[in-house]
C-alpha cells in the first residue's frame, strides 16, 4: 500500500530525465526530511514490507530488525550527518532514497483545488514535494533490506537550488542591461573572403578533370 511523505526537499532529482541501468529507465530522488519531521507512517509502512517479506522479526537482517540508519543495514532510513554536512542536510534531519523503474512518475502541482502537470524545467533539485512511496523487502546480489519505490509526486513550494543544479536565467540576469545591438555594417563579411571560396580545391580540381573526360568520350 502506498503511503504519502511529509514535506521533503529534492536532492538528486531524477524525475523526467532517466538514467539507464541494466537496461532500464530508472527515475530516482533522494528526500531530505527536517529535524522533527514525524516519520511515523513512513517506518510503520517499512517495518510491515519487512515483516511481510522476511515473514518473522527473526529472519530479518540485524540492521533492519534493529533499526539502524547505517548505510548497508537495509533499513531505507538515513541519518543527515551521513551527509558530511553536504547542501540541503541538516544535524538530526534524515533522508530515504526512493526510485521507479519504466514509466516516469507523474509530477504535479495543485492550483485552486486542481492538479497540473509539473514539466522537467519547473522543478529542480532543492525543491519541497510530496511523494507517494510503497516499501517493499529486497534480495540483490547478496545485499536484503526494505526500500521505497517511488509513485506519483506533489511539488509543494519552490526551494534554493542544492548542488550547484540549474537556476531560472530570468532570476539571475534580472538587473542586468539588455545587450547592445550588433554592429555589422554591410562591408563586414564576418572573415568570408569571397576569391578564395571562388578558387577550386585540389580535390574539385581533379573532380572536374574527370568530368571533362568524360564529356570528352561522349563527344568522340
Amino acid at each position: 500500500m502506498a503511503t504519502k511523505t511529509p514535506i521533503a526537499r529534492l536532492s538528486y532529482a531524477r524525475l523526467h530525465v532517466p538514467e539507464t541501468k541494466d537496461g532500464r529507465d530508472k527515475y530516482s530522488a533522494m528526500l531530505i526530511f527536517e529535524p522533527g519531521t514525524d516519520m511515523k507512517e513512513l517506518e510503520k509502512a517499512a517495518w510491515a514490507a519487512a515483516l511481510e517479506h522476511y515473514g518473522t522479526k527473526e529472519k530479518m537482517p540485524v540492521g533492519v530488525r534493529k533499526r539502524k540508519l547505517e548505510k548497508g543495514s537495509g533499513w531505507p532510513f538515513r541519518d543527515g550527518e551521513d551527509q558530511d554536512g553536504k547542501s540541503g542536510h541538516e544535524d538530526g534531519g534524515m533522508y530515504i532514497n526512493v526510485s521507479t523503474y519504466g514509466d516516469a512518475p507523474k509530477v504535479v502541482r495543485k492550483l485552486k483545488g486542481v492538479l497540473h502537470a509539473v514539466a522537467a524545467n519547473e522543478i529542480k533539485s532543492g525543491d519541497y514535494v510530496k511523494v507517494m512511496v510503497t516499501a517493499k523487502g529486497f534480495r540483490v546480489d547478496g545485499n536484503s533490506g526494505v526500500t521505497f519505490y517511488m509513485g506519483n509526486v506533489l511539488f509543494v513550494k519552490p526551494g534554493e537550488a542544492l548542488g550547484g543544479g540549474a537556476t531560472d536565467p530570468n532570476a539571475d540576469f534580472e538587473d542586468d542591461d539588455d545587450a547592445e545591438a550588433a554592429d555589422i555594417s554591410d562591408d563586414d563579411d564576418g572573415g568570408f573572403d569571397e576569391d578564395e571560396a571562388e578558387k577550386p580545391t585540389a580535390k574539385a580540381k581533379k573532380a572536374e578533370a574527370a568530368d571533362d573526360a568524360d564529356d570528352d568520350d561522349l563527344l568522340d
